[in-house]
């Protein structure tokens, strides 16, 4: 279940690699980034916060038999690698 969130907040990571490539900073509204997650069946939505040029952190939290699970994806553009996810309530 918890990959399915993983799975959406890799959809924002590669929207917000679009948006930095256009704007030189990354999207703080989750809704200018049009990450369909219609399809999915636990993890719908998502937050953004700590928006910055450099990076963002992403989250999202699970409904239904996901209920108590959110993950959690750091990212910075100057740091190799970039994207660390992290999950609680598993």
């Amino acid at each position: 279940m918890a990959s399915e969130g993983a799975a959406l907040l890799g959809e924002v990571l590669t929207s917000e690699k679009v948006y930095y490539a256009e704007y030189d900073t990354f999207c703080d509204t989750p809704a200018t980034l049009l990450v369909d997650a219609t399809g999915n069946k636990y993890f719908t939505t998502f937050t953004l916060s700590g928006v910055s040029a450099s990076g963002f952190t992403a989250s999202t939290s699970g409904a239904g038999d996901a209920s108590g699970i959110t993950v959690t994806m750091e990212y910075d553009n100057t740091t190799p690698g970039g994207a660390t996810i992290s999950y609680s309530g598993l």
